[in-house]
């Protein structure tokens, strides 16, 4: 049983070899990573879930560990490293020559989410003065140690970045002319400070498959690749649906987490809700005495909150979406604050249309369904207007626009939207 399980691993592709490590028993997973190469062993590792890498790599043997290790590209180097117990992560830096050593723990010292923390040095870096020639039997010779082959950067002497050609253009050129004469001056590079949706969105914007990260006197640090932004783009998005659904992310997926991790990760954001909830009791205590003499008023409570809060979110989601994909932005607001106002009227209206009806067959009373249908058209417009706003306030405070999720818009709805509704309608009840 261990032998075929041990060859079908060989076979499969490391995303579904990863598959296979992650479900065996402990016991069973050691056995099998002992008659398993280094190599084999380092193609599965960073397709193992995030949560499950760590420990899953320290069940490895140390010296093994070690093996595996210095067979990852430089950047996964850094996510296993980080993602391992102190103790073994100790052990393993131990172990490995000074210079690997010190490139990692570099790389370490990059915050979350900037692009030093996902760049490789393994990079194709050429000198200016090297013929076209020479470069292709380089490229040629030492591929294998690259983490891509695609862009050929041309540094000087003091390894500042001069230029780039593509594997195209540099095959193409006229193979006597050295790199400096036929590489393109214009580099579109980013600062390993940087955000990592900023070089993203580069990439995007300019199709380019890698992207040079240098330092602020040109010098080349290394290169972060396409497939290093997506896995990146995909944990935002991931994250993003979290927190629109009021939840917090977890690193790993919910198949491998715990009740535990799952239940602390939800709680906060519910504690919180309950809190805006009580907010709304304790609103309509105010207008206690106004609910006893109109009681028909509660009646279309829920109803009006409802709606408020659905048209909130819908902006909420909107502008979200806008401000994700840099349709809008800050300069806008005054933009925003005019179409949520117009859309709010709209819906107001509408929805009062179909629901008069209804209030004057319960209450019998024209003037009550006027006062619930001008106070449902207060909450619903005034509810519009700050869900297009939140997220641009969340923006500015460099908070990610997503924690302004369906949830939040809707308690915040809750209690804006039974202030709006009980005022204007108590202020037509009584006065008119």
């Amino acid at each position: 049983m261990l032998e075929r399980i041990v060859q079908e691993i060989r076979n499969k592709m490391p995303k579904d070899a990863a598959e296979i490590i992650i479900n065996l028993d402990e016991n069973l997973r050691k056995e099998v990573f002992k008659r398993l190469t280094p190599e084999v062993i380092a193609s599965i590792i960073p397709e193992i879930d995030e949560g499950l890498r760590g420990k899953i790599f320290s069940e490895i043997p140390i010296d093994k560990a070690r093996e595996v290790f210095l067979q990852l590209r430089f950047d996964e180097r850094v996510d296993v490293l980080q993602s391992l117990p102190k103790d073994f992560q100790e052990k393993l830096l131990e172990s490995l020559p000074k210079i690997e050593a010190d490139e990692i723990k570099k790389l370490e010292t990059y915050p979350e989410g900037t692009v030093g923390s996902i760049m490789t040095k393994e990079v194709i870096a050429l000198n200016e003065e090297m013929l076209v020639d020479d470069a292709i039997k380089y490229i040629r010779e030492n591929a294998k140690k690259f983490e891509t082959i695609y862009y050929t950067y041309v540094v000087d002497s003091k390894n500042r970045l001069k230029g780039v050609l593509s594997l195209r253009e540099l095959l193409l050129a006229d193979g006597n002319k050295k790199l400096k004469d036929v590489m393109r001056k214009n580099v579109i590079k980013v600062r390993p400070e940087d955000d990592q949706e900023y070089a993203a969105k580069l990439m995007k914007d300019y199709n380019l498959a890698a992207l040079p990260v240098v330092k602020n006197d040109n010098t080349l640090l290394g290169i972060v690749t396409y497939d290093d932004i997506l896995e990146v783009l995909d944990e935002e998005r991931g994250e993003d649906i979290v927190k629109i659904g009021g939840s917090q992310s977890i690193k790993e997926s919910y198949k491998y987490s715990s009740i535990l991790d799952l239940y602390k990760k939800r709680i906060v954001w519910l504690i919180l809700l309950l809190i805006g909830e009580i907010a709304v009791s304790l609103n309509l205590k105010l207008f206690e005495k106004n609910l006893l003499n109109f009681i028909a008023l509660t009646f279309f409570l829920p109803l009006v909150l409802a709606s408020a809060g659905n048209a909130g979110s819908q902006s909420a989601t909107l502008i979200i979406k806008g401000l994700i994909l840099e349709e809008i932005s800050m300069q806008d607001a005054l933009t925003i604050i005019r179409k949520e106002i117009g859309q709010g009227l709209l819906i107001g209206i509408t929805l009062g249309i179909i629901t008069m009806p209804v209030s004057y067959f319960i209450s019998e009373s024209f003037k009550l369904s006027l006062a619930i249908f001008l106070g449902a058209l207060a909450a619903i417009t005034i509810s519009c207007i700050y869900g297009g706003l939140l997220p641009l306030i969340a923006k500015y405070f460099n908070l990610d626009p997503a924690i302004v999720s369906a949830p939040f818009v809707t308690t915040i709805s809750d209690i804006l939207g039974t202030i709006t509704y009980l005022t204007v309608s108590s202020i037509i009840l009584l006065n008119f």
